[in-house]
């Protein structure tokens, strides 16, 4: 279980650079070779079963499912984000498959969607040509080690990522200090709760928006409480498996309630 997870983390971070940067794909947008200076909203497609639904959400216009006989699957949101100037990041680079992108313009009340299906793993940054039919027209830029390749950054993310992993170790490790304060456990249990931490975060924040289940968040933060008491038990044999779930199920509720607010009134309020 624990090499499954350090691989999965591995994978999360396959093209993060020398000084641990996460590879975001920078997306410029342009219409009639002029870049759009209002509001829009983009969304990758991933073509899933009938009832497969990957986000939540999503503003009416990019509820998309659209059948594919082909494939006898359904053309559906897999990632989605609103942008509010021509250059637009996201972590699509991380994701495996192929993918469609439709971008809808408030302005204009029109939606464009590429009609070829295309692989964004490794792809750094792209453009994308909104044409007056509906479609649109996709270059794009991959990464190549050795290659001299330029790599598109965005630090604000990289912050946001940080300052999220810093938060939750703050309140988890302070849920879990209060516990075994109270009960008589002994601290070395803090340890443990300081290494499952390091290593579920980054597995729910990359690998699990990429898996083909219902409702990731909800099964992430599952994942997060089952992994983090089955740690903490494994690592300390003198705490029962019911105390281990316990500490899990307080730290998970306080970093996902109080973590949240505080990370939102830093970010976006």
């Amino acid at each position: 279980m624990l090499i499954s997870l350090i691989l999965l983390f591995c994978l999360a971070f396959n093209f993060a650079s020398a000084d641990v940067r996460v590879l975001t794909t920078n997306i410029r947008v342009t219409l009639n070779g002029q870049e759009i200076s209002d509001t829009f909203y983009i969304a990758f497609l991933g073509c899933l079963g009938k009832n497969e639904h990957r986000v939540e959400n999503i503003i009416p216009q990019l509820n998309i499912s659209e059948y594919d006989p082909a494939n006898n699957c359904y053309w559906k949101p897999v990632l989605w984000k609103r942008c509010k100037n021509p250059y637009c990041e996201t972590y699509v680079s991380i994701m495996g498959g192929v993918l469609r992108l439709a971008v809808y313009v408030p302005s204009q009340d029109k939606l464009y969607l590429s009609e070829k299906p295309e692989s964004y793993l490794a792809v750094t940054s792209l453009e994308a040509e909104l044409l007056t039919n509906g479609s649109l027209i996709i270059k794009k830029h991959e990464y190549t080690e050795g290659k001299g390749n330029t790599i598109v950054y965005e630090d604000s993310e990289n912050i946001k990522f940080f300052a999220a992993l810093a938060i939750t170790l703050i309140l988890e490790l302070v849920v879990a200090l209060i516990y075994v304060s109270i009960t008589g456990i002994s601290k070395k249990v803090l340890i443990s709760v300081l290494i499952a931490n390091i290593i579920s975060f980054p597995v729910l924040l990359f690998a699990f928006p990429t898996l083909k289940i219902p409702s990731p968040i909800l099964s992430g933060e599952i994942f997060a409480f089952a992994f983090e008491g089955c740690f903490i038990y494994l690592l300390n044999k003198e705490i029962s498996l019911k105390k281990s779930f316990i500490i899990s199920i307080l730290m998970n509720m306080v970093s996902l309630i109080i973590g949240g607010l505080i990370f939102m009134m830093i970010f976006y309020i």
